[in-house]
């Protein structure tokens, strides 16, 4: 656990330290020390999270043959490539962690008012930092999707596609339901037609299984009572913020097409969030939770930009560090509680 704490204080200090002001050169520098440390320790790190030893495995099977178990098939003759050039699985690690910490990044410089703080939420909250140990390749997908958001509020719908479509042709199939968002976000959407959705899709759920049942990808989850869970605490979490920025936005004037982009997408993450907490205890939690994962990181730049508007310059200088604390006690929980669930405990590196 010690690494994980050291990491935690480092990135403290530096939100810490956001908040008294930095020039322009020196936020830079420290930026890209925060994306080299955190890039390095999921980079570097063996057999550390859920996913590892699966994709080991996968990758070891790969040599003689594309393997039929890997479902994309630009991920399929990556790893079949890889393999017969003879490259180690850790530069594997190593080069999954580089792109997806890397689109990570740039969603959060381009969108954060307090890119420390933002940085700071990626690595505390369990659904982030640490969820790409656990879920490779649905997050990359998914940060690669966040780093386009911009190709959204500029409506370049042909780069846009080609992105969607490369990811998931190459790195997830599910990405496949991000394509209709472009021409969703951006629009305003009154609070009424959201509640009435959110009813809509609740009384509907039942239904969804049947879509479930016929994709190859998903459908395993309905076989086998292992996979059913409980509503964790991360996702009640993220529900109350969620509600919170919904019924918040009613106040918000002026809403530029980069707001509805970030509002709309926090508003998709709670709806899936609520479906999960409609199917508790049933293995349709991990379904509708790994859906839910694709939009819930917009809270990353949106609770600093919510900071940002609504508390005075003075006021900042109390909630940022209550905020950040409050995530950091988050964090703790989380690997104290299911760090040795998760494989994220103990860490251990290639290198040592």
């Amino acid at each position: 656990m010690f690494p994980y704490l050291i990491v935690l204080f480092i990135l403290a200090f530096f939100s810490f330290g956001e908040i008294f002001g930095m020039n322009k050169k020196t936020k830079i520098l420290l930026f890209f020390c925060s994306f080299l440390l955190l890039f390095l320790f999921a980079g570097l790190r063996y057999d550390v999270g859920m996913d590892y030893s699966a994709y080991e495995e996968l990758y070891h099977d790969s040599l003689s043959k594309l393997n039929p178990e890997i479902k994309e098939f630009g991920w399929r003759y990556f790893f079949y490539l890889f393999q017969n050039m003879g490259v180690p699985f850790s530069v594997v690690i190593f080069l999954i962690s580089l792109f997806t910490l890397s689109t990570a990044f740039v969603f959060i410089w381009k969108n954060s008012p307090y890119p420390f703080l933002s940085i700071l939420i990626f690595f505390c909250f369990a659904q982030y930092y640490t969820y790409t140990f656990n879920v490779m390749r649905q997050c990359l997908a998914t940060y690669i999707f966040f780093s386009s958001l911009e190709l959204i509020q500029r409506r370049c719908l042909v780069k846009y596609m080609l992105l969607i479509g490369f990811t998931v042709f190459f790195i997830h199939t599910s990405a496949i339901i991000l394509f209709p968002l472009y021409f969703l976000l951006h629009r305003s959407y009154s609070l009424f037609l959201k509640v009435v959705l959110i009813a809509i899709t609740l009384f509907s759920a039942k239904y969804f299984i049947i879509l479930i049942a016929s994709s190859e990808t998903y459908k395993i989850y309905l076989a086998f009572e292992q996979y059913a869970a409980k509503t964790s605490i991360t996702s009640y979490l993220l529900i109350i913020i969620s509600s919170f920025f919904l019924i918040l936005e009613e106040f918000i004037k002026n809403r530029t097409s980069h707001d509805n982009i970030l509002l709309n997408i926090s508003f998709i993450s709670l709806l899936f969030l609520l479906i999960v907490c409609l199917f508790s205890e049933t293995p349709l939690v991990l379904v509708f939770l790994r859906f839910a994962c694709y939009f819930t990181p917009v809270l990353i730049v949106l609770l600093p930009l919510f900071i940002k508007r609504c508390f005075s310059l003075r006021s900042r200088y109390i909630v940022i560090p209550i905020i950040a604390v409050m995530f950091m006690s988050i964090f703790y929980y989380t690997l104290v509680t299911g760090g040795k669930k998760n494989k994220l405990i103990p860490y251990k590196t290639v290198v040592i």
